[in-house]
């Protein structure tokens, strides 16, 4: 999860949701339940054997605004007809999906795909394979052009349960978030993709609290960490990218008509954005509104600036289009993609996903 980075779950409602991992779509803050940080991240469970599903929709956006010009979606799903995991790109416009290219197999039946960071000044991709220790993880540079995979780098934990890659500063760093065994603590780290060394920036500590959102910010280096303590305490910390320093921490104030926080994004203009849901009605009721809302760094108020068209169960986990200054959100009702103006909230587009063999589009980023 950098600037253009998030894990975007594109899933057919037949599709069992286990959002695991930093930044859970379906697992924010509130009485949204808890998420780790440990292991793979993935929307449709972090662990994907493949199976086919049905695609959401004819195809075809519904626009209420102007095209201009748009970054490429990526993201990878896994193939049932091949029994690999293709890297994949979605057409914004018609919800198509074309293959790019496809990742090494993994030993045994399974494969487990982790979290990744793009480096905007080469469009290469890090991402982590395989999380399901003790077996070695992987750390992959793919080039987002051609799909090719350019290095493969096993990755040395030491005591960590796992890593999930979080940005490229702007010097070149890759950084990671990297969770204790036990789950109470959490280090920023910083990962040598040519030795897989990981060497410790800062300490996070947990205890009873966990991570709900994340989101980088490519203009001052700072890296947005969004705290839940269950069910309404949340908090979020402003970490210093380059010096690894938490410069704040900020109680967000959630108020009565937000149950749940889901993503965290900076927009074009630096400010901070997220998902919100109101509260869920009798429990057999499902179905909820959600807005966007702006979350103001100083005070922790939250200000909704939008509102999804009519309601759904679950949503999946946004990413961060710099080039139209879009938020880019699932909807796992109908496997419909919604384009967020990211200065307005408004919803600028619905596009049904053509999802054919693949059960969905997973870690999905936008290339400018």
């Amino acid at each position: 999860m950098n600037t253009y980075f998030k894990y975007l779950g594109l899933f057919s409602l037949t599709t069992a949701l286990s959002l695991i991992g930093c930044d859970g779509g379906g697992g924010g803050t509130g009485g949204g339940g808890s998420t780790s940080t440990g292991g793979s991240t993935s929307t449709g469970g972090g662990t994907s054997t493949g199976g086919s599903t049905s695609t959401g929709g004819a195809g075809g956006s519904t626009s209420t605004g102007g095209a201009g010009e748009m970054g490429r979606l990526l993201g990878f799903g896994w193939a049932s007809s091949t029994m690999t995991m293709d890297f994949l790109e979605v057409d914004r416009a018609t919800g198509a999906l074309s293959v790019t290219g496809a990742l090494p197999p993994q030993p045994g039946d399974l494969f487990d795909l982790g979290q990744g960071a793009l480096d905007p000044a080469s469009n290469h991709l890090f991402l982590v394979v395989d999380q399901d220790l003790p077996d070695p993880v992987d750390l992959l540079e793919i080039d987002t052009a051609t799909g090719a995979v350019l290095a493969t780098t096993v990755l040395d934990l030491g005591g960590y349960a796992g890593v999930s890659p979080s940005a490229v500063t702007s010097t070149g760093e890759l950084l990671a978030l990297a969770p204790s065994p036990a789950g109470d603590t959490m280090d920023l780290v910083a990962i040598d993709p040519m030795s897989g060394s990981l060497a410790p920036k800062t300490a996070v500590p947990l205890g009873t609290w966990q991570l709900s959102g994340s989101a980088f910010d490519p203009g001052s280096d700072h890296l947005y960490l969004m705290l839940s303590d269950y069910p309404s305490l949340n908090k979020l910390l402003d970490i210093d990218g380059k010096t690894g320093q938490i410069v704040a921490t900020t109680p967000v104030v959630m108020g009565a008509l937000v149950d749940g926080l889901f993503d965290l994004e900076v927009n074009g203009s630096g400010e901070i954005l997220a998902i919100a849901r109101e509260p869920l009605g009798p429990p057999e009721d499902l179905q909820s509104i959600w807005h966007v809302v702006k979350v103001d760094r100083s005070s922790g108020e939250l200000s909704s600036i939008g509102t999804l068209p009519g309601e759904s169960a679950t949503v999946g986990e946004s990413c961060f289009d710099p080039v139209s200054n879009q938020m880019l959100l699932p909807r796992f009702d109908d496997s419909t993609l919604l384009a967020i103006d990211a200065a307005t909230g408004a919803v600028v587009a619905q596009t049904p996903l053509l999802l054919g063999e693949y059960a969905g589009v997973s870690e999905a980023f936008v290339v400018p």
